[in-house]
């Protein structure tokens, strides 16, 4: 009791509510941050990976069907197509291992 005033410490319905409101936001944003790590530690494996593979994939980006125009244009197609194939195949078998 503050100068003879009753004090209500029990929060006002419209507090609740807002609060409810705030914590149900960050809750929802918990699933995109694991997301973003779990994507982050990927690519720092694959970047890991082809940094100690190195030169054993000079093969990569000179196969038949890898477009040269000059010095200054380079379109990997053949590359592009053996590199999805390969992850593709990777991916589902991921996906089979853990049921999904």
């Amino acid at each position: 009791m503050a100068l003879g005033v009753p004090v209500d410490d029990a929060p006002t319905r419209a507090s609740r509510a807002r609060s409810s409101r705030l914590t149900k936001g960050v809750s929802g944003l918990q699933p995109i941050g694991k997301m973003l790590v779990i994507f982050g530690l990927a690519l720092a494996t694959i970047g890991l990976v082809l940094w100690l593979a190195g030169g054993r994939l000079g093969w990569l980006g000179k196969l038949p069907g890898d477009l040269r125009i000059g010095d200054s244009i380079f379109v990997p197609i053949t590359s592009c197509v053996v590199v999805s194939v390969v992850l593709t195949v990777l991916v589902n078998l991921v996906a089979r291992l853990f049921g999904r």
